[in-house]
């Protein structure tokens, strides 16, 4: 049986090879424009509960050390972002 990811890239090609860098090249601007705001924002928003569920924080924190990896980023800043983020979501999200 084939995989879901096979029937796709058989049928659509064309249209994922012109979409993920155009999807790549935006993740990285609007994470490298605003940096650690847009990884404490979205931390934030993980932990307060009808917010949570909208938020990718995970995916937006690993992207964010991806791109301190390769110097993109300040290294020192974003694991500070993303734990200032999830702690006071967590509170925020615990008294509501």
């Amino acid at each position: 049986m084939n995989c879901p990811h096979d029937f796709l890239m058989h049928h659509f090609p064309h249209h994922f090879s012109l979409l993920l860098p155009q999807v790549q090249s935006w993740i990285e601007g609007w994470l490298s424009a605003g940096g650690p705001i847009v990884i404490f924002i979205t931390t934030l928003f993980e932990g307060i509960p009808p917010l949570g569920l909208l938020a990718p924080s995970h995916t937006v924190v690993f992207f964010g050390a991806f791109l301190a990896s390769i110097g993109t980023l300040s290294f020192d800043y974003v694991p500070i972002a993303a734990l200032g983020g999830m702690m006071l979501g967590d509170i925020l999200g615990y008294f509501l």
